[in-house]
């Protein structure tokens, strides 16, 4: 017995000690960069949900006239494609833009394509009903309108809403508008087999010509016949005013609009509104930068400045144009990112780059509408035309149109233009008789120019895929060599993306005495890494991108507005349209190709970081802003080494030196405003350093001793930033 009691005691003994040493070992492994950075990856294996599905991917387009574009695309239930967009012949001078919608299967290939040819009619989006027909959005002008009506107001465009057969003829066709510029951006099924269309009108001002001055956003609801059930109007930017609304679990909606501070002179907030079923308002999250205040100063008997409450000048956080419902159930503002707390050198480096790159913005709030987060992702690219879609695994698709060739080589091929019409103008001086010889000799420089230039005009596509916290997964720029355009995108039911866009074909002539090329309505099908089957030599990655956290930098407050929504009186109107078949020419860019492709979704959790960051006062946002500098003037250092030891005693050492001028200054920042106290100090310290004060009312005073006068100037009155101004 006591043996074993022993033994057992041997084995305690001898488990302890290979436990102590397990531990022992495995903290030094962790220790080791390489062993962290293997269990990270095990670890992010873990997290990502990784499956393999057939795809088929292509590049196919389809002419309909000589020129033609395509702006909606919604997948079938079957797996097929269906299109919308304009079509335009140049030679024929009376007849402009005629909406078309076709149909393409799995591969691509065309099924049928139906043109309106009225010569005034585009198409913008396209969707398929829960009954399998589909309805089509565009705007229509004139076609409708007595001249009585179109001398009234010239040039308004009506929403034009068609329903098509699985053949691709119409069910019925109406026009939903006011007397003004109305224009579709996005259709929505619902689930009792009607729609929902947003897209924007302008306010009738009561004069001819200015009713699309001022835009606003409408958002309404319609059943399978059409028939409106309700219809809203809601403030939105004037240089942005088509935004996108989504449906939300509940049904409700969510979208961007823009309320009115009424206590704030009725300034404009951008807003996420979210709606209940019925198009009602439930609440609104501003999304605001901090506001700008403006220094309210007035003169006293004496001369002196009595500084008042300063008036707030509301700025937005960003350009937003859509809203999604996040999978967590809150909701994403996105949009483009310009903030108001850039400083003076942001702004000159944000002009300078203007062209150059574009910074996208997601504003993240929970199902009530508090704000948890908001970041950047900037692109070192500028994309025109951007679109931000939601995608399955609750992170989004980023596109937009990029040149295809450096800017820097575009204006060297320019300036050789320049050159190229100087000596033109030298040998044929401007004002002079055309002759033969210098007629043919313009048009040989003509289509020298349009050979060597068209190259660098032409467009490629930028996708850039994130993650549900914004964050960079992959990005590809497609089209390399080729120009094509894309204008909407969709996530297909085999999770990879198809975009609707325009395919420029090389193929040119002259029409009266210009370069035209043949443009085709296009399809683009990637697999779900962003990837071509039949590569071609079209897709290259994309990793130029640039992540940065703004949640301190915006000011997201609950904000009430029972007028933000208006019922809108809109005519709804049937209409009796004819369609005819148009065979056209396909171009085959990239041949359909199915394969297995394996791809991985990161399941991020929802992440709430930014809800704890207390949002930046502009005095923070701009000492921190501020770039430190040395003394660089013989005076300026020796009146720097005096006062930099004061005015880091008295700001806790959070001030900057941030300009030294020849002309006899040097200029401070601190990260808080200044107060009456710490001018007190200053002075207090100045005398000590032999000088003597004399003072005005407002806070300002001259330190002199023999040798030296010294002018200080604290900014008392801006309450934007923390600053001391003192000439030599």
């Amino acid at each position: 017995m006591r043996k074993q009691v022993c033994c057992w005691r041997s084995k305690k003994i001898y488990i302890f000690a290979i436990a102590i040493a397990v531990i022992f070992v495995s903290a030094f492994l962790l220790y080791l960069p390489d062993t962290r950075n293997y269990l990270n990856s095990v670890v992010s294996a873990i997290k990502n949900k990784c499956q393999t599905v057939k795809t088929t991917t292509f590049i196919k387009s389809y002419r309909v006239k000589e020129l033609t574009d395509t702006y909606g695309i919604a997948q079938t239930k079957d797996g097929k494609y269906v299109i919308t967009g304009h079509t335009v012949n140049p030679n024929e001078s009376m007849c402009g833009y005629s909406m078309f919608w076709i149909k393409a299967d799995k591969n691509g290939s065309k099924e049928w394509s139906k043109l309106y040819n009225n010569c005034g009619s585009d198409g913008y989006a396209i969707t398929q009903l829960t009954d399998g027909n589909y309805v089509a959005a565009g705007e229509v002008a004139g076609e409708f309108r007595t001249d009585e009506e179109q001398a009234e107001l010239e040039g308004q465009g009506d929403n034009l809403v068609v329903k098509i057969d699985s053949k691709g003829n119409p069910i019925w066709t109406r026009t939903v508008s006011q007397q003004s510029i109305d224009t579709p951006a996005k259709l929505l099924p619902t689930k009792d087999g009607g729609f929902v269309m947003s897209g924007s009108t302008g306010k009738l001002t009561g004069q001819p010509d200015v009713a699309d001055v001022m835009h606003i956003m409408f958002l309404g609801n319609f059943n399978t016949n059409g028939e409106t059930n309700w219809l809203k109007e809601i403030d939105a930017d004037e240089q942005f005013p088509v935004k996108f609304a989504e449906q939300t679990k509940d049904n409700g909606y969510i979208l961007i609009g823009n309320i009115k501070l009424v206590d704030e002179n009725n300034q404009n907030v951008p807003a996420l509104v979210k709606l209940n079923k019925n198009g009602d308002y439930e609440w609104a999250t501003g999304l605001e930068s901090v506001p700008l205040e403006i220094p309210n100063l007035t003169m006293n008997p004496d001369k002196s400045l009595k500084v008042g409450t300063p008036n707030k000048m509301h700025l937005p956080f960003g350009t937003f144009f859509t809203a999604e419902q996040t999978n967590d159930g809150g909701y994403m503002a996105l949009g483009n990112f310009y903030s108001a707390s850039l400083s003076a050198d942001e702004l000159k480096e944000l002009t300078k780059n203007a062209g150059k790159e574009l910074s996208f913005v997601a504003v993240k709030v929970d199902q009530k509408g508090k704000f948890q987060w908001a970041r950047t992702l900037k692109l070192k690219k500028y994309l025109e035309d951007p679109v931000i879609e939601k995608t399955k695994d609750g992170g989004y698709i980023i596109m937009g149109n990029v040149l295809a060739i450096e800017n820097q080589q575009i204006a060297e091929r320019a300036k050789a233009a320049e050159e190229m019409m100087n000596e033109y103008y030298k040998k044929y001086p401007i004002m002079s008789p055309e002759t033969p010889a210098s007629k043919k000799e313009l048009e040989k420089i003509s289509d020298t120019i349009e050979a060597t230039n068209a190259p660098f005009e032409a467009k490629n596509i930028i996708l850039v895929k994130t993650d549900a916290n914004f964050k960079y997964q992959w990005g590809k720029k497609i089209g390399i060599t080729k120009n094509l355009y894309g204008y909407d995108i969709i996530q297909t039911a085999d999770s990879g993306y198809a975009i609707a866009g325009t395919w420029h074909t090389g193929i040119k002539y002259k029409s009266l005495g210009a370069w035209v090329e043949y443009t085709e309505a296009m399809i683009m099908k990637l697999d779900a890494n962003g990837n071509l089957g039949n590569d071609n030599g079209l897709v290259a990655d994309f990793s130029d991108t640039e992540s940065s956290d703004v949640s301190s930098y915006i000011v997201a407050n609950k904000l009430n507005s029972p007028k933000l929504l208006q019922s809108y009186p809109i005519d709804n109107i049937v209409r009796k349209i004819k369609v005819g078949d148009k065979k056209g020419i396909n171009t085959i860019a990239s041949e359909a190709k199915t394969y297995n492709v394996k791809f991985c979704s990161i399941t991020a959790k929802s992440d709430t970081a930014g809800s704890a960051v207390a949002t930046k006062t502009r005095p923070q946002m701009k000492y921190e802003e501020t770039k430190e500098i040395e003394a660089a003037t013989e005076k300026g250092k020796k009146v720097n080494n005096e006062l930099m030891p004061i005015l880091k005693g008295v700001f806790n050492n959070e001030v900057k030196l941030w300009d030294n001028d020849i002309s006899g200054w040097v200029a401070y920042r601190f990260k808080r405003l200044v107060t009456k106290d710490d001018i007190n100090k200053i002075s207090a310290a100045m005398i000590t350093l032999g000088y003597k004060i004399d003072s005005n009312a407002n806070g300002d005073f001259t330190a002199t001793k023999i040798g030296a006068t010294l002018n200080f100037h604290f900014y008392l009155g801006d309450t934007n930033q923390g600053r001391l101004d003192v000439t030599y």
